[in-house]
């Protein structure tokens, strides 16, 4: 039998997993600041107040969205000037938050794109902001943002065509955006095929009624081989250069990937977001990096070099690359620190298990398999000790029997001490 919390979606269900992700944010902002060094009262300028343009307005706006801040921390932190707009997209604001805190300056477009924003959400509240009145125009979600939000299915765009209950039906305005919803991860080729002209609202032989491939570019359902086999399609290959299923060793093979346009190649800055780039990858390509072009290369750098801008944000970005390389262009505010975000709080959790004696070791292979523990006797539990629980050799023999263990002689189990306690720590991570 496999263990429950195989991956770290198992372990984001874990009921402590919000504080785990509180305490890493923090940590987050602190290494942050060690890093840029400036004074509280420089924030303001550090970080563009009053600017929507420029690198400090890109600071603010980087750092506010950023998946490693949480709202906690934005309320721990009032001296950082947080940009609500932005921080309205960031995937730890729910939308529990947002109406817990009914002054704080949302972006309800933003927040159409937010991934925890359901359709159930946007049909219960067709005037979300509570500071506006009902028949304000901006007191609505932006349908085209909404269009790309993974939590709008194909199925909910058909049985909605007309999504917008603050428009009329025969509003032009009153539909989804088609253009949008090719960025959707619920749009599938298949769905693409069987719907050649996607908008019921508009003719069949109206131009704008057919999906933008540019959009469909930076799709993940789409693949190199769809690509490949549609090569007449409008594909953009600057998007289709971060699709998370273009691999390197698609990129090294094509260098020219469009068969119709030598000129129409991958895109480095694009590239250097995907998640299928890793820094060994960068490290041992220097001819990509933007100072082997001057002058009039500027077009050929931005097309052919890495952009730290988006390595920031690539997932495989650690902490310790980061400041072994410190001497390169990082954007700071834009760290994702995917990996060391997850090691972080799978240990937290592990941590918590053994520090505050919350033995919430499954006892029976339905708690196994479900990962739901018995709640009345998780209660009970809190007041046992670690020991206690693995003191038990009902408990102990269940979960083993469940894990695939078997029995071992006396002379073996003596042997294999160290074997056991290590075997103890990762059942304690089930």
């Amino acid at each position: 039998m496999s263990r429950v919390f195989r991956t770290f979606e198992d372990y984001k269900k874990h009921p402590d997993y919000n504080k785990c992700l509180d305490k890493w944010s923090e940590k987050f902002l602190s290494m942050l600041k060690s890093v840029f060094k400036v004074k509280p009262s420089q924030y303001k300028r550090y970080f563009g107040v009053g600017e929507e343009m420029g690198m400090a307005a890109f600071r603010r706006h980087r750092l506010s969205e950023n998946p490693n801040i949480t709202f906690k921390t934005v309320q721990n932190h009032p001296e950082i000037p947080w940009d609500f707009e932005r921080l309205s997209i960031n995937p730890n604001i729910t939308w529990e938050i947002v109406q817990e805190n009914p002054d704080r300056p949302w972006s309800y477009r933003f927040l159409s794109d937010n991934p925890n924003i359901t359709w159930k959400i946007v049909k219960e509240n067709p005037h979300p902001n509570p500071n506006l009145p009902p028949n304000d125009p901006k007191n609505t979600w932006d349908y085209k943002f909404l269009s790309r939000n993974p939590n709008i299915t194909w199925e909910i765009v058909q049985a909605n065509p007309h999504p917008n209950p603050n428009l009329p039906p025969n509003d032009p305005n009153n539909t989804w955006s088609y253009s949008w919803l090719g960025e959707n991860p619920n749009i599938t080729w298949e769905i693409v095929k069987a719907n050649p002209h996607p908008n019921p609202n508009l003719a069949a032989n109206n131009p704008n009624n057919t999906w933008s491939f540019g959009s469909l570019s930076v799709n993940p359902n789409i693949t190199w081989e769809i690509v490949r086999a549609n090569v007449n399609r409008d594909w953009d290959y600057m998007g289709l250069s971060k699709n998370p299923n273009i691999t390197w060793e698609i990129v090294e093979a094509n260098p020219f990937p469009d068969p119709n346009d030598d000129e129409n190649t991958w895109h480095f800055g694009f590239l250097s977001e995907n998640p299928n780039i890793t820094w060994e990858i960068v490290d041992q390509h220097p001819e990509h990096e933007d100072d082997n072009y001057e002058g009039d290369d500027f077009i050929d750098a931005e097309i052919q070099s890495w952009n730290y801008d988006a390595l920031s944000e690539n997932p495989n970005i650690t902490w310790d690359i980061f400041i072994q390389n410190r001497d390169r262009p990082w954007d700071f505010p834009y760290l994702n620190l995917k990996k060391d975000r997850e090691k972080y709080i799978m240990f937290c959790l592990n941590k918590d298990r053994y520090n505050t004696r919350k033995a919430l070791m499954p006892t029976t292979k339905e708690e196994l398999i479900t990962g739901e523990p018995n709640e009345d006797r998780t209660k009970n539990l809190e007041k046992k000790t670690v020991n206690e629980v693995f003191g038990n050799p009902d408990l102990m023999r269940n979960i083993m029997s469940t894990l695939g263990g078997g029995r071992k002689t006396t002379k073996k189990r003596k042997n294999n001490k160290k074997s056991r306690k290590s075997k103890k720590f990762n059942i304690a991570q089930i």
